[in-house]
């Protein structure tokens, strides 16, 4: 048998029989997609890195913004006092859910169905290859 043909037979053993929702293919950067980029950050907020959250999910534009009058570890202190609890809960309402999708398929709304939350959705845009909240 050669080479090839064992790798073949070991990759037909390693697959999934069907695909399922928490089988995400798993990405080099989990901000390629939107379902990849909510499941990281549901694990970073569980994992209480709010920087790297941070670092990762604000969008570069706003970040940009933001670190001319505090540092990345201001905000995350801030973030993680205030308002990452009620993330880490909408990220996991929002988990399944279908967005809606712009025309471009760059933005993607989230909408909220509970009462008690700040906002009535939540926006992921598209900038340049990578995924980032963007209310």
């Amino acid at each position: 048998m050669s080479i090839l043909s064992m790798l073949l037979i070991v990759a037909a053993l390693a697959a999934p029989d069907e695909a399922k929702p928490s089988d995400e293919v798993k990405t080099a950067n989990p901000r390629l997609q939107v379902r990849t980029a909510i499941e990281d950050g549901i694990r970073l907020l569980e994992a209480k890195e709010f920087k790297t959250f941070i670092e990762r999910y604000a969008h570069p534009m706003d970040l940009k913004k933001i670190l001319k009058e505090k540092s990345v570890d201001e905000l995350a202190k801030e973030f993680q006092e205030s308002n990452a609890e009620k993330l880490l809960v909408v990220l996991q309402m929002i988990r399944r859910d279908t967005p809606e999708m712009s025309e471009d398929g760059r933005q993607a709304v989230f909408k909220l169905k509970a009462e008690g939350l700040p906002r009535d959705g939540i926006r992921y845009e598209k900038s340049g290859d990578f995924w980032y909240i963007r209310n």
